[in-house]
């Protein structure tokens, strides 16, 4: 059994991320994962990852600097700047082994810190990066041979595709989403950082999405590949 950091929280206007954590409990729980624990924010997570030792961190939350004017009113209370804490122990607990589930927000996560994107392979770019509204998404496999994406076929579900990311030169996608214009951005990518390993899997909005079976199908093996262990899943 793999002990599971759930990392959660963030402006409650666009993401119910405590309802997003309830159905990622459950997805876990049902693969035999032990949930030690579940953060509601950033600053929580190099005490959490102390004291709790999970083999992994799965991430859905949404923290970042809010420098748009659109966010003005929302910055009092929700803006967020990384500090050396979390940036040492989130580099720290990956190096030395730890696995990183890192969902759909977590690209737009901790906007100041360049690294965050080398990590997870890529960040949100405030120049450029979008999404199309919530609505039909149509997922198409790459990689039929990965572990995480054996078997799998293509599948439409409910959800925001990520697009303009600021991709690492090196990334190499399992699973590309397509907009209406036809045009493909990666959604699910694996990376090896140190001794660790990172699932970035940019799908996930909401509990209803997260539910979808192939995307909670994905986050279960993701989560068995972060780990190293034998994978864990329903009938896909």
């Amino acid at each position: 059994m793999s002990r599971i950091l759930l990392a959660s929280g963030g402006p409650t206007y666009a993401h119910d991320h405590a309802r997003a954590a309830q159905a990622l409990e459950e997805i876990l729980g049902d693969a035999g994962h032990d949930i030690v624990a579940v953060t509601t924010h950033p600053d929580q997570l190099p005490d959490a990852t102390a004291q709790h030792r999970p083999d992994a961190i799965v991430m859905h939350m949404l923290w970042w600097r809010m420098l748009a004017d659109r966010y003005a009113h929302l910055r009092d209370e929700w803006a967020y700047r990384t500090n050396e804490d979390l940036r040492s122990a989130l580099q720290s607990f990956v190096v030395g082994g730890g696995g990183l589930v890192a969902l759909h927000t977590s690209t737009i996560c901790f906007d100041d810190w360049a690294g965050w994107g080398d990590l997870l392979g890529a960040q949100w770019n405030w120049n450029r990066s979008f999404h199309p509204p919530l609505g039909p998404a149509a997922v198409r496999v790459l990689d039929a041979a990965h572990e995480i994406t054996e078997g799998l076929a293509d599948f439409t579900t409910i959800d925001e595709i990520y697009a303009d990311l600021d991709l690492r030169s090196d990334l190499v996608p399992l699973l590309a989403g397509r907009h209406e214009d036809g045009t493909e951005h990666p959604v699910l990518w694996t990376r090896a950082w140190g001794a660790g390993r990172v699932v970035q899997f940019g799908l996930g909005h909401d509990e209803s999405a997260l539910q979808h079976p192939t995307t909670a199908e994905i986050v279960r093996r993701g989560t068995a590949w972060a780990v190293r262990s034998p994978r864990s899943s329903s009938d896909a």
